[in-house]
């Protein structure tokens, strides 16, 4: 959990810094998501193999460039979602009890434009997810919160309804690098680190303002 709060607070730093410049956009729409997961392993164990998940839920991003006449920026996107779908080698899972998960992504973004009614956005950075969920059929309850670190890299296509509305249509790849497990039962907790061998590519669309 302090991992956690360290990173959130260094995102919340970082996205504040660039709001200062001239040129910003946000937008707001919604994503689905196509999981592959080929093992997730812990101290030495595999736990899964052979996992393929899909999510679906909304998102508000934002892009912050330095100047008007710089192509380069920050972006950065917090989502929130649900599984709607998971197969476990082969074997479908039910999901109905799956809670909504966040994430929070933090990246360096590039913009070229491609004509007067349309630019290309561009960007490369981490993300942290995070997922909790309680099983009170067992007696005491039993709590399990995971974190995981990705390397994401992004590619968004913008275009002008107005001058300061755009549509933008975006795909988002997720590479999973290393997380942690906690679990808690009754009074007693423990923690484990967790490494995911896997990717994850998440379209989405969306409208954004810019001022």
């Amino acid at each position: 959990m302090k991992k956690t709060a360290i990173t959130l607070v260094i995102i919340a730093l970082l996205t504040s810094i660039p709001m200062f410049g001239a040129t910003s956009k946000v937008s707001v729409g919604g994503f689905y998501t196509f999981e592959t997961i080929d093992s997730i392993s812990a101290g030495g164990t595999v736990l899964t193999t052979d996992a393929k998940g899909n999510s679906l839920g909304a998102y508000v991003k934002g892009t912050s460039f330095f100047s008007p006449s710089s192509p380069i920026g920050v972006t950065y996107m917090a989502r929130f979602g649900k599984l709607t779908s998971l197969k476990v080698s082969g074997t479908s899972m039910d999901v109905s009890n799956e809670p909504i998960g966040w994430d929070v992504s933090l990246g360096i973004a590039f913009q070229q434009p491609i004509n007067m009614d349309a630019f290309f956005e561009g960007a490369i950075g981490v993300m942290i997810a995070n997922d909790s969920e309680t099983d009170d059929s067992t007696s005491p309850s039993t709590s399990v919160t995971t974190s995981l670190y990705s390397f994401t890299l992004l590619a968004e296509l913008n275009y002008a309804l107005n001058q300061t509305t755009f549509l933008n249509v975006g795909i988002q790849a997720i590479l999973p690098l290393s997380g942690t497990m906690k679990a808690s039962i009754g009074g007693f907790s423990a923690s484990q680190d967790y490494s995911v061998d896997g990717f994850t590519l998440s379209p989405y669309v969306g409208v954004s303002m810019a001022f």
